[in-house]
């Protein structure tokens, strides 16, 4: 067993998965290899990522605390790392988790608007082309 499984697995004896996250917070002045190690980590240990959002060409790894991480992966690196049963490619902007998603509307010409818990900054719709794939990953 890695370190940091072992770490993990005696955190969880004490603390959720969303009390570990908040607790690991990213320093800035770490080197790009201790920060790319960092992001490696929190994926593996696979901790309630809520959605990642693309601002200004940095991707956020958003928690449900609503602390937001960054982290050295865009959208399309990262998609096929997250388990498909957990994470929805939302759009360009968004992946999410199932958990994150409190409600799903009918919205103009065939498309989805959700309503994601922690909110973010901007409306979350579902294009016309993947709704069905979205309604099928909801109820599957």
């Amino acid at each position: 067993m890695k370190k940091y499984e072992t770490i993990y697995k005696e955190l969880r004896k004490k603390y959720s998965d969303e009390e570990i996250a908040e607790s690991m917070l990213i320093p800035e002045d770490m080197t790009a290899a201790e920060r790319n190690a960092a992001d490696e980590e929190l994926r593996r240990l696979g901790l309630k990522m809520l959605k990642e959002q693309t601002e200004e060409g940095i991707v956020y790894a958003q928690m449900p605390s609503k602390k937001r991480h960054a982290i050295d992966y865009t959208l399309d690196a990262l998609e096929p790392q997250l388990p498909p049963q957990q994470f929805f490619r939302l759009n360009r902007k968004v992946v999410a988790n199932i958990r994150a998603v409190q409600s799903v509307s009918p919205y103009f010409s065939g498309r989805l608007i959700l309503k994601l818990s922690p909110p973010p900054s901007f409306d979350v719709t579902v294009s016309r082309d993947r709704a069905n794939d979205f309604k099928n990953w909801l109820g599957g």
